[in-house]
């Protein structure tokens, strides 16, 4: 069985801190592959809507190219409406029954999983890794990997407020991403 990652988020925009936890739940969790799954809308962001799933999609090829341990996935952008993580464990489990998922989340969302949808559910398609957030200090179980990665206070919200300031993101944001963003007008 190949032991497969699963990153979900918004990635508006993909950043530095994402990659580092997506490299430490890799190398931590022995995972054979991370894959990145942009969401096509979360349920708890309803009230502010993500850049285009094609942008952000294209974002997370841009900050992933050439490592060939990660990998991105669209499957929750070919499928309009919430992204809801047991839907999506569901779909990779029936697409690759070969695969062992792991889904890497923050500890801020294990503290909060049990308001997610079915979270018995995602417990039993996909083992827990979780990576340390700010402000956060869940309740580890047996069943969970903690990871040890640096306590990064980086999110997509501050950058995309930092690019409509004027102010610099260079090494907050790959790159490849900031090219991007510049040539598309995105966070404006």
């Amino acid at each position: 069985m190949k032991q497969i990652g699963v990153f979900g988020g918004s990635f508006d925009p993909p950043h530095l801190a994402h990659l580092i936890v997506a490299e430490q739940a890799r190398v931590q969790a022995h995972l054979d592959r991370v894959l990145w799954v942009p969401a096509f809308q979360s349920p708890l962001k309803v009230d502010s809507p993500p850049t285009g799933a094609k942008h952000r999609l294209a974002m997370v090829e841009l900050a992933i190219e050439g490592h060939d341990g990660f990998a991105a996935w669209d499957g929750e952008l070919r499928r309009p409406g919430p992204s809801w993580t047991v839907e999506t464990l569901a779909s990779l489990r029936e697409e690759h029954p070969d695969w062992d998922l792991f889904l890497v989340i923050g500890g801020d969302s294990l503290a909060g999983m049990a308001n997610w949808r079915d979270p018995e559910g995602i417990r039993r398609l996909a083992r827990l890794v979780v990576y340390p957030r700010p402000g956060s200090e869940p309740t580890i179980d047996d069943d969970v990997i903690p990871l040890d990665v640096p306590l990064l206070d980086v999110s997509s919200t501050d950058v995309r407020r930092r690019l409509r300031a004027g102010e610099s993101v260079r090494y907050i944001v790959p790159d490849a991403v900031l090219r991007y963003v510049t040539r598309h007008g995105l966070y404006r």
